[in-house]
């Protein structure tokens, strides 16, 4: 993994620290790692990328860590990051809101064919946050203000 994602990572580590001590009422399906390694394989297949790491944090429930490499153009790619994480942190239809995601936080982070990060996208579902970072502003992968 590159060295460049380390920064962004303990950010997000931190608020699902945070999160966690301020509220635990909240409960998440969170599918198994063997359950997001399919959804990887298949968001792969479907929209061209390939898995560089995935690991599961305890926040106290399940955080995924996903980071992928896509051998197409960033600009190309960024198009499908909110339908990649659809895919892979899907929403159950019980709730439409912050709290219907399967998994507690979610952090995906994304590399072009040399391995130089280009995006990153994290949310906290406890706290309500999430975040971004691109390498350029015409590589964010959700509106921003």
């Amino acid at each position: 993994m590159a060295p460049g994602w380390a920064r962004h990572i303990q950010v997000w580590e931190h608020d699902l620290r945070v999160a966690a001590r301020r509220d635990r009422r909240l409960s998440y399906p969170t599918p198994s790692l063997a359950i997001l390694r399919q959804r990887i394989a298949a968001a792969g297949h479907k929209f061209g990328f390939r898995l560089v790491f995935v690991r599961m944090l305890r926040a106290p429930q399940g955080a995924p860590l996903v980071i992928v490499q896509t051998e197409s153009s960033p600009a190309s790619f960024v198009p499908k990051v909110s339908a990649i994480i659809r895919l892979l942190d899907p929403i159950h239809s019980a709730r439409q809101d912050w709290e219907s995601t399967a998994y507690e936080g979610f952090f995906i982070g994304a590399q072009d064919s040399n391995g130089g990060p280009f995006l990153v996208g994290f949310n906290v579902e406890r706290l309500h946050e999430g975040s971004q970072w691109a390498r350029s502003a015409d590589l964010f992968p959700f509106p921003h203000g």
